[in-house]
């Protein structure tokens, strides 16, 4: 009978090493983890500012053509009176 009770002593050690060593795994891959997700959101940042960059260029552009056209439109005009 004692050897029953030791035995499952010893069992209940070794599970509550293995759970031990998967919590600590566990709680490096959630830290792991966390970092990454740092990460991404300040690349997700820069993306995000470089985009808004690039679309005032884009509107800039675009403003400048059509107020281009307009002077174009205006000569041609002017030039077939």
């Amino acid at each position: 009978m004692t050897s029953l009770f030791d035995n499952m002593i010893f069992t209940n050690g070794m599970d509550q090493v293995a759970d031990a060593v998967k919590r600590d795994f566990c709680i490096a891959e959630l830290d792991k983890t966390s970092d990454e997700e740092e990460e991404h959101k300040g690349t997700i940042a820069n993306l995000e500012a470089d985009i808004e960059k690039k679309e005032d260029a884009v509107a800039a552009l675009t403003s400048e053509i059509n107020a281009k056209r307009s002077i174009s439109l205006r000569l041609i005009e002017h030039g077939s009176r």
